[in-house]
């Protein structure tokens, strides 16, 4: 895989010498061709053995379903934070107070690993006037 990320590297370098020489396409001469040469056939070779080894890397790819619930699970829901804080401003309060709110919930659940949507559903009743009613997350 690190190699892979290597030739991706390289790969946008040569990407960005000939984007360099669009500009001066009006302006043909022997030094920007040279570039093209060099450029053309390395990154076509480049592409073909980038691809062999992912498709080498993807082959070998082995899935754990089960392992990607528990990993979501222990997230406890507080990738959607954002989400909640939008829509927490949508409803009526201040940028400020729904990021205080927001940022308390994922640091709980973060520590002490209860779910971001329970909490949530806890904290919700002691938000008064703002009609959260309504408001779902994920």
């Amino acid at each position: 895989m690190r190699k892979l990320m290597r030739a991706r590297k390289t790969y946008q370098g040569y990407s960005v010498s000939a984007l360099e020489n669009v500009a001066l396409w009006h302006e043909r001469d022997i030094s920007h061709s040279s570039v093209e040469r060099v450029i053309l056939r390395t990154q076509t070779i480049l592409l073909d053995y980038m691809i062999s080894k992912l498709k080498t890397v993807i082959t070998g790819l082995n899935v754990y379903p089960k392992r990607m619930l528990e990993n979501l699970e222990k997230t406890s829901s507080y990738m959607c934070s954002q989400k909640l804080m939008l829509e927490l401003v949508k409803k009526g309060l201040s940028r400020n107070e729904a990021y205080r709110i927001t940022q308390d919930l994922s640091f709980r659940t973060q520590g002490n690993f209860e779910d971001f949507k329970n909490l949530f559903i806890k904290i919700k009743k002691s938000l008064k006037g703002c009609r959260l009613k309504k408001l779902k997350i994920a």
